[in-house]
């Protein structure tokens, strides 16, 4: 059995468990990276930890992965593996992976806007307002992702809880091999073209699905323009169907340009939001809830840097006053 033959079983039995977008981002890995190092492998062999390291090597080594890209690309060849081993009986291994350890990767900086820079989006809102700048506000009030914005209905919001609820997620799914092998069905689709498709799914987990609250100034604005729009409108917008993220995107930048802000990914309003919850002594269990993380740990893990100026700060709070 070559790999192929392989990866058309376990794609069509995948196909019924797992959401659509999921399915694709392991097709493009399958596609990109698993393939051409296996083509001309006998799969009935089965994947030893030897080759198994060997391959994890070739995709950091050669292919310049990071450590999660491939810590992905060794999923889904495992999982095609352990499909193969309870269908036709392929050998099974324990896989122990030497992967190069963190400090050895190159450290990544989490960016996010300062107060004042937070300051000036709220200044803008309320002197030159738009439901595209609203999203803006909402995202470093509440830490939503990209996604999530754009897939906000004033439906969703609760004006005498002064609350918002996460109840969809709009993504653009890409496939290498074209949207035909996806299976869309029950999803709800936006756009679709050869190679991608535009879709509203639920949040991707059980966490992510999540009510958060709402400050006095998105829910002013919130408010104002559910006067004149029906609970099925995208506060994003205004419209019956949500702005793309991509769309969206190339929006945000141009605002952050129009603004003198610096040119931070969208995602990093998502950082703002957290650093400034925990800077400002908001218990982690708190902002992983907001943020929709399973668990405060992983809120700390992510976000336990820190800037200069707030180091300093908290070491004179606490010594300082000891060679006074």
């Amino acid at each position: 059995m070559n790999i192929e033959q392989l990866h058309k079983e376990w794609f069509a039995y995948k196909s019924q468990r797992i959401k659509p977008s999921s399915l694709a981002t392991y097709e493009n890995a399958y596609v990109v990276y698993v393939l051409p190092y296996f083509a001309k492998y006998d799969m009935m062999q089965g994947v030893n930890n030897k080759q198994m390291n060997a391959f994890v090597d070739y995709l950091i080594q050669e292919k310049g992965l990071s450590r999660k890209s491939a810590q992905d690309c060794k999923i889904v060849l495992g999982n095609m593996l352990k499909f193969g081993s309870s269908e036709h009986d392929i050998p099974s291994f324990t896989y122990n992976i030497e992967y190069p350890t963190k400090n050895m990767e190159q450290a990544r900086t989490l960016r996010f806007f300062n107060k004042e820079q937070c300051k000036k989006v709220f200044a803008e809102m309320d002197k030159d307002p738009s439901s595209e700048l609203l999203g803006m506000v909402l995202g470093l009030t509440t830490g939503m992702r990209i996604g999530e914005l754009v897939g906000l209905r004033f439906s969703d919001c609760d004006m005498q809880e002064k609350t918002i609820t996460v109840n969809r997620t709009i993504e653009r799914i890409h496939t290498t091999r074209g949207t035909e092998n996806i299976d869309l069905t029950g999803i709800e689709v936006i756009s679709q073209a050869n190679n991608s498709a535009v879709v509203a799914n639920p949040p991707k987990t059980a966490t992510s699905h999540r009510t958060c609250p709402l400050s006095s100034l998105p829910l002013k604005w919130i408010k104002l323009y559910s006067k004149t729009n029906p609970g099925d409108r995208y506060i994003i917008g205004l419209g019956k169907k949500p702005i793309e993220p991509r769309t969206y995107r190339n929006w945000y930048y141009q605002e952050l340009e129009h603004l003198g802000l610096p040119k931070l990914n969208p995602h990093c309003m998502r950082h703002t939001f957290a650093t400034q919850m925990l800077h400002s002594g908001v218990d982690p269990a708190t902002t992983a809830s907001i943020l929709g993380h399973s668990s405060p740990a992983i809120t700390l893990e992510i976000y336990s840097h820190t800037n200069e100026d707030e180091k300093k700060k908290q070491v004179n709070a606490v010594f300082g006053k000891m060679f006074r």
